[in-house]
């Protein structure tokens, strides 16, 4: 094996249908993955308010063969995505936002003029308020 060779590179001599390895994808480009939307639309539907749920819980739902497709090694990766995700949702209207606050619980909703690159820390995620519901954020 030369120096410029691989494991990668060798694995797909020795089994030509082995699947390739991917790039990385930029977030916004792993938001408009359908498996990863999916997974953010089951959490909003299921998840009811008051309740929030974590971009890694998201993330955490994406099989082996999903993150692979993304070019991902880990959840990890794609929890960035999971956040460009939110913050489409919550153009539409579904989705709040939420922020740790000064009491430290996550309180303080994310004003609609920031973005998803300006947020530091972790976010917190609530579907809107339906007509069963009697939270109308």
């Amino acid at each position: 094996m030369s120096a410029k060779e691989t494991k990668d590179d060798l694995g797909s001599w020795w089994w030509p249908w082995a699947p390739t390895k991917k790039n990385p994808a930029s977030p916004i480009d792993a938001s408009h993955d359908q498996a990863l939307r999916s997974h953010f639309l089951r959490f909003l539907d299921y998840t009811e308010p008051p309740n929030v749920f974590k971009s890694s819980e998201v993330a955490q739902m994406l099989t082996p063969a999903e993150l692979a497709n993304l070019g991902y090694d880990d959840y990890r990766d794609a929890i960035m995505a999971v956040k460009v995700i939110a913050w489409d949702m919550r153009e539409f209207g579904d989705c709040i936002i939420y922020c740790k606050g000064p009491d430290g619980k996550y309180s303080k909703k994310v004003p609609s003029n920031v973005s998803w690159m300006e947020v530091d820390g972790p976010v917190r995620f609530k579907r809107k308020g339906t007509v069963h519901s009697d939270d109308w954020d």
